[in-house]
């Protein structure tokens, strides 16, 4: 029983540790975010290119390609990420077009 309860627990750390360090890169941030909001298979397979252009509103743009909105069955190709105090990424804003 102890043991199980010390696998659990590593288990636990690691998601929090990975997930941590996931969003501490542009494409991890990116693929969080298409698995939570978007589809969670298109996370795995999508392939991301930054862009050139750096929007002072919306943030580094980013193409992504492989991503279809389930709601709306249209691709989702430009991602504009910002950065945050902490040095973690988060995707500003999502989108079919610049």
């Amino acid at each position: 029983m102890k043991r199980k309860k010390l696998y659990i627990f590593i288990g636990i750390i690691l998601v929090i540790i990975i997930s941590y360090y996931t969003l501490l890169t542009p494409e991890g941030a990116i693929r969080k975010y298409v698995f939570l909001k978007i589809n969670l298979a298109d996370a795995f397979t999508l392939k991301i290119k930054p862009g050139d252009y750096n929007d002072p509103k919306y943030g580094k743009q980013y193409y992504v390609e492989g991503v279809v909105d389930r709601r709306s069955g249209g691709t989702v190709n430009f991602f504009y990420l910002k950065q945050n105090n902490y040095g973690r990424w988060y995707v500003n804003s999502s989108g079919s077009g610049p």
